[in-house]
């Protein structure tokens, strides 16, 4: 279950190497970029983190009597994964895509940021969630890559690692769009050196 268009897509491209997609994201209006985002990376990290949770419950019922640290310790790091994710997923739902639109529709900052706090800094608090989750994806895939798990679990965990890993990618994409274009956008207009 690869995400749509993740063939193709550079991960990490820079400033001076953007790809076309960064090209377009670093001028398409604001409302565009967000929609995309959920509609593109928000959708498909759902999707899978839902196949990922019944991979690794029908891995630790397989591996059960079998298995009592790794496959466990995985299902643990993934929930916190997954706890986070969700919770990452909608503070940018419910709160920065919101002020996003509304700023982008003001054409500059507005005093709607959550809680009294500028953009800058919800921004902020977004981008170092990104790194945490990509630690937690890189973890999880460490702890089973060297795992022999039975022939009856096999196959499970090996759809858990594949699936993780596009998982890991496509969170990687999202998160270079988010930190390295869009927030910089953002915090642009909040200094007012940029218009939506």
């Amino acid at each position: 279950m690869p995400p749509p268009g993740a063939r193709g897509a550079a991960v990490g491209a820079n400033a001076q190497n953007p790809t076309p997609l960064d090209r377009h994201w670093r001028t398409a209006p604001l409302a565009e970029f967000v929609d995309y985002i959920v509609s593109r990376h928000h959708s498909y990290t759902r999707q899978a983190l839902s196949r990922l949770a019944a991979l690794v419950q029908e891995a630790l019922k397989d591996e059960a009597g079998r298995d009592a640290e790794t496959v466990p310790r995985a299902e643990a790091l993934f929930g916190v994964l997954k706890t986070r994710l969700d919770h990452h997923l909608l503070a940018e739902e419910s709160n920065a895509f919101p002020m996003i639109r509304r700023m982008a529709t003001a054409g500059q900052a507005v005093s709607t940021a959550t809680q009294g706090r500028s953009a800058s800094y919800l921004l902020e608090h977004l981008s170092g969630e990104h790194g945490i989750m990509a630690k937690l994806v890189s973890e999880t895939e460490q702890l089973l890559s060297g795992y022999a798990a039975s022939r009856q679990t096999g196959a499970t965990l090996s759809a858990f690692r594949n699936l993780l890993q596009t998982l890991g990618a496509d969170l990687a994409q999202h998160s270079h769009l988010e930190d390295d274009i869009l927030f910089p956008r953002v915090r642009a207009m909040e200094s007012g050196n940029a218009a939506e």
